[in-house]
């Protein structure tokens, strides 16, 4: 699967922030998203997740899930799983051209714990308001170097943003990286985060 220097440049334009709100977009819609979705959520039961893409890091996705249930008890599950090696990756195929080479990858790095989801219901409440408010904005913002965060709910709606610096997009990602940090904290530490997480879903809830 192989991009051009034309097609990667139109690709990274087209990378936009929504100002406040996250910009609608139908999973997936183009072959860069749909190889880092199938390497990252592939057949998760999920109830969110938030795909992270940054320029020169590899992808990683933070992702509550619905576990197997053994014996009719549901279990629930943080988790996240990160690339170990870019998905976005050139591939020279002589000294005067590159070309992007996209394909689906298991080499991938997984953190996980099982939580409470009663815990964790008011954050699940918010992310679904906070896409259900995706919308196109007035003026389109462009950018090339910087972090696009993709959110879903189980709901299969989906937005994006780009480097978000305020506003309910710039809420949500916080939301998002905090569940990351308590994923990776002690019991004492993930209280006081979850705390902090709920705050921030209080005001999604609240969002116009």
């Amino acid at each position: 699967m192989k991009y051009t220097m034309l097609a990667f440049f139109l690709f990274i334009s087209s990378e936009l922030s929504a100002n406040n709100y996250l910009v609608p977009i139908t999973p997936f819609d183009n072959l860069y998203n749909q190889v880092v979705f199938d390497s990252l959520i592939g057949e998760t039961q999920y109830e969110l997740f938030m795909i992270t893409k940054e320029s020169f890091s590899p992808e990683t996705a933070i992702i509550i899930e619905e576990g197997n249930a053994l014996n009719s008890e549901k279990k629930w599950y943080l988790k996240e799983v990160t690339a170990k090696a870019m998905i976005w990756k050139w591939k020279k195929i002589n000294e005067n051209e590159s070309v992007v080479d996209l394909k689906k990858t298991n080499n991938v790095l997984v953190k996980k714990k099982e939580i409470d989801r009663e815990k964790y219901e008011n954050i699940i409440n918010a992310w679904q308001t906070a896409v259900k408010l995706t919308r196109y904005p007035e003026k389109m913002n462009f950018g090339l170097d910087g972090t696009t965060y993709q959110f879903c709910s189980s709901q299969y709606m989906c937005g994006e943003t780009w480097s978000p610096e305020e506003g309910l997009a710039y809420d949500l990602v916080q939301l998002g990286n905090l569940l990351s940090s308590i994923l990776k904290s002690n019991k004492s530490e993930s209280e006081e985060k979850l705390a902090k997480a709920n705050k921030i879903a209080n005001k999604l809830l609240k969002a116009p």
